[in-house]
């Protein structure tokens, strides 16, 4: 007995450590960069073609986000565009991403969410789940449309 438990007692403290180690922490994913610009996006071809001002980052890809203190940005300017002309949003298009727009984004996607059924959460961050649910304003020879989804 005292010779298997000699040789049992290092096979089960080194599973006892190997059981204890931490697992390693899963990749954490790339964070998206933030939209310091916006492009005009077009709808479809042809005459008389339809665009949205959507915001973009440095790169002018529309993968990107956009949260609280993000100021003096034209992407904001754009994402304000949208929330006020398409959700009636009382907020000032000015480009500073402040308490004010944080709220009509989450109205917005609150709005998508419960009346439209749209896969979104209510986060008060712009990316781009939320850019593909929300409306933006259209235009088409420079005059507003309406607004349609992405």
């Amino acid at each position: 007995m005292t010779r298997l438990c000699r040789v049992l007692a290092p096979v089960v403290a080194v599973t006892a450590l190997l059981l204890a180690w931490p697992a390693p922490a899963p990749a954490a994913a790339a964070a998206l960069p933030t939209c310091d610009g916006a492009v005009w996006a077009p709808l479809n071809a042809g005459p008389g073609q339809a665009k949205r001002f959507l915001p973009t980052d440095h790169s002018l890809s529309a993968n990107c986000q956009l949260q609280l203190n993000d100021y003096n940005n034209f992407g904001v300017v754009a994402l304000q565009e949208a929330l006020i002309d398409c959700y009636g949003q009382s907020i000032t298009r000015d480009g500073d991403f402040g308490p004010r727009t944080e709220d009509a984004l989450k109205t917005a996607q609150l709005w998508e969410q419960y009346v439209n059924h749209k896969p979104i959460g209510v986060t008060g961050v712009y990316k781009p789940p939320t850019r593909d649910a929300i409306m933006w304003p259209t235009y088409v020879n420079g005059v507003r449309t309406g607004c349609r989804y992405w």
